[in-house]
């Protein structure tokens, strides 16, 4: 296997060679390329695995390893991004058809003492159906982390939709006795109809401004180009053959069956949860290039929640993960210090 991944891993990292015990991520690796990554080992040997299975297996000779075992390995339920020396666990949920992938790089930055762990989707490795409502999300993932951690004080990060999943799981887990010390939200928002009016004329406004400058620096070419894109971006692709085949060619994680399913789910989900009054404190996190959502956070959240605090931190919803990570990473470790002190 090694001789095999070897020159796949060379030619996706742009490395003229690869030791075994190389990191993949030490190495430039991200999830982009870790899904390219999969795509082509599936091609070279038939085995289907999850992307994931690139933080359990990080390197050349694990990865290797795994993949000489004979029958394909379930993703388990909860995945350790950072080591830890002390302390409760950190726990993070992603966002809607999110990978763990996107977390590695912002966890191996963030300074602290505590474990952090990524909760794993149900469905994430294809073998189970995933749940489209965060009230059956939130009970499965209780149940997860009390193995790892069986009582509080509980430590909880959730980014985009996983912050309402976490949202849920801190209510359940307070109504029943147990100690939140930490529960921090990165851009999380409820779906737009559960927002006031005010707030989703003020979304639909700063989109359409967004979109409108964006179109106003292009030449009229580009200009019509990034319309159809945007007009396309909006409409159903499950249906779209043509497209999916694109992706697959192009080793897409768009072209993944898992990933579709758990999409249509999270979103199914998202549109179906009311955020219901959490009487506990909760660190908001915002992306200072948040033209997709309302701008006024304090005020989607502070009737919902008791003890509401929200900073901003540079980049779009997306970026501020995985291309602005090292400041995101910084305000979390300050966040974590005062929490356990």
């Amino acid at each position: 296997m090694t001789e095999m991944l070897t020159p796949i891993w060379q030619r996706l990292l742009n490395r003229p060679s690869i030791c075994a015990d190389d990191d993949f991520f030490d190495l430039g690796g991200d999830r982009v390329l870790a899904f390219k990554l999969f795509f082509e080992i599936a091609r070279e040997c038939g085995r289907d695995l999850p992307p994931e299975t690139i933080i359990l297996a990080p390197t050349l000779s694990s990865l290797a390893e795994l993949l000489e075992q004979p029958s394909a390995a379930r993703l388990p339920d909860v995945i350790q991004l950072k080591p830890g020396t002390e302390g409760p666990p950190v726990f993070i949920n992603v966002g809607v058809g999110g990978t763990l992938l996107n977390m590695v790089p912002l966890t191996r930055h963030i300074a602290t003492p505590h474990p952090i762990f990524g909760l794993v989707a149900k469905g994430t490795d294809g073998f189970e159906k995933p749940f489209d409502r965060v009230e059956d999300m939130a009970p499965y993932y209780v149940d997860m982390i009390k193995k790892y951690q069986p009582v509080g004080p509980y430590f909880l990060i959730g980014v985009s939709f996983g912050g309402l999943v976490m949202l849920e799981m801190a209510r359940q887990l307070s109504e029943n006795g147990e100690k939140i010390a930490f529960f921090c939200m990165l851009d999380t928002f409820p779906h737009s109809q559960y927002l006031s009016l005010g707030q989703r004329a003020d979304t639909v406004f700063r989109k359409a401004r967004h979109h409108f400058s964006a179109l106003m620096e292009l030449p009229f070419r580009e200009a019509v180009s990034y319309f159809i894109r945007r007009v396309k971006t909006h409409l159903p692709a499950f249906g779209d053959r043509r497209l999916r085949i694109l992706h697959r060619q192009a080793g897409d994680e768009k072209s993944s069956p898992r990933v579709m399913r758990r999409r249509a789910a999270d979103d199914l989900a998202l549109q179906r949860y009311q955020p219901r009054f959490y009487n506990g404190k909760v660190r908001y996190v915002k992306a200072k290039n948040g033209w997709y959502f309302p701008s006024d956070v304090f005020g989607v959240w502070n009737k919902l929640v008791a003890d509401f605090e929200v900073e901003s931190v540079a980049g779009d919803h997306l970026g501020m993960t995985v291309t602005h990570y090292e400041t995101l990473a910084s305000v979390l470790s300050r966040y974590l210090q005062e929490a356990s002190s």
